[in-house]
């Protein structure tokens, strides 16, 4: 896995419980919502994300974390293509959070709003991690892919 991109801004408000990174894109918008919305995109820079066969408009993470396995939702509840993906992050166990990931220019400004207090330091430093991932992914494509 790739280390935190410099690139990555990360404005955290534990008193608040919101986590706001922004990372500068120099990739097409197009690209940039594949990454955000297929789910073999989201795969190679977040984690293996499939559709939950229970619901729609709703994914599964899977996390492993110090030997364990940590399956989260994503309920999407807005999709303005290639601007806008928001939804609510069931974390079993905890109270939901809302994300959004929003295309503003030339940045991707992801928004994590009422964090779980128990949770909030762990998702600071993940989200900064995947980011960096994704940073990555966009600026260094795999072989034969275009920008």
């Amino acid at each position: 896995m790739t280390a935190t991109s410099p690139a990555v801004e990360v404005e955290a408000r534990p008193d608040a419980r919101r986590i706001v990174l922004t990372l500068p894109l120099d990739a097409p918008r197009p690209r940039v919502w594949a990454a955000l919305t297929e789910h073999a995109c989201v795969s190679r820079w977040l984690t293996p994300v499939v559709p939950d066969p229970d619901a729609d408009h709703r994914h599964l993470l899977t996390f492993e974390h110090e030997g364990v396995t940590h399956t989260k939702a994503l309920a999407v509840t807005v999709c303005e293509r290639e601007e806008r993906l928001a939804g609510t992050l069931h974390d079993p166990g905890f109270p939901d959070s809302s994300l959004e990931a929003r295309i503003d220019g030339a940045r991707l400004v992801l928004t994590h709003d009422e964090v779980p207090e128990e949770l909030f330091a762990g998702y600071e430093a993940g989200w900064a991690y995947y980011l960096g991932n994704l940073h990555a992914l966009l600026t260094d494509p795999a072989p034969g892919e275009r920008r």
